[in-house]
């Protein structure tokens, strides 16, 4: 079986018990990937209690640890073990493969966010950011009416000259560069303010995918939210759907709060 997960594409193997579940969500397909990539599931033993927590364990090492199962994810492989009792369910067995995709992502030195993102209209990307019920997925569909970029969760990666996002798990529609970011907001008419790097880290870390990290992993993203707030135009955005358009969020913006 296939697991895809952004750019991240690797061998999904579970037992029986297992496999018919995995086979049902829509970003794990037949075959094998060509990747080198594997993702093995066994049953056995996992954490009883607590919430999430996650360490490395080495430079390329990161290990999670949830109430009913754990993972370690190293290099191209990520072994992971699931309590007996648990039930197979489908937002179970979500939750698992997206956080070893996370897990990755932080290794590969790429940030997963909650977030949407459409196409800007000039061949770069908008992508939003905000707490559940703020609209990301709305305005995303209102933008992009043929489809965004992502809908609820957001992969950026560092290139030459900026940032890059991408949907995961994987809606097959591409990566485009980060023109801007927007911290959504509700309001009776749009509005938009440009941020200042120390707001926008601050912000940014409130919707980063992260577990209750050691002190490597929480440095390590530490610093990479802080080169997004850097080099990615961020804005405060008060949102009415009645206005928003990609032409107003586009426009010049020079003040700062």
């Amino acid at each position: 079986m296939k697991f895809t997960f952004g750019r991240l594409s690797a061998t999904l193997t579970a037992p029986p018990d297992f496999d018919p579940t995995f086979r049902q969500l829509p970003y794990c397909t037949a075959g094998e990937c060509d990747s080198g990539l594997s993702i093995s599931i066994t049953v056995g033993d996992a954490p009883s209690n607590g919430s999430g927590k996650a360490r490395m364990a080495g430079p390329e090492r990161l290990e999670i640890s949830f109430p009913r199962w754990s993972a370690a994810v190293e290099g191209d492989h990520a072994k992971v073990a699931m309590a007996m009792e648990e039930k197979t369910d489908l937002q179970f067995c979500y939750s698992v493969l997206a956080s070893v995709g996370v897990a990755w992502t932080m290794l590969k030195g790429g940030l997963a966010l909650h977030a949407s993102a459409v196409e800007s209209g000039s061949g770069d990307a908008f992508v939003f950011a905000g707490k559940s019920g703020a609209g990301k997925s709305t305005v995303a569909a209102l933008l992009a009416p043929d489809g965004p970029l992502a809908d609820d969760r957001a992969l950026l990666w560092k290139t030459a000259d900026g940032f890059e996002v991408e949907s995961a798990p994987n809606t097959h529609h591409g990566a485009a560069r980060v023109r801007r970011l927007f911290f959504l907001g509700r309001g009776p008419t749009t509005r938009l303010k440009r941020m200042g790097r120390r707001a926008a880290t601050a912000e940014l870390l409130r919707h980063i995918i992260i577990w209750d990290a050691d002190g490597p992993l929480h440095e390590a993203v530490l610093s990479r939210v802080a080169e997004v707030a850097s080099l990615v135009d961020c804005f405060s955005l008060d949102c009415s759907l009645d206005d928003v358009s990609l032409e107003l969020l586009g426009q010049p913006r020079e003040e700062t709060e």
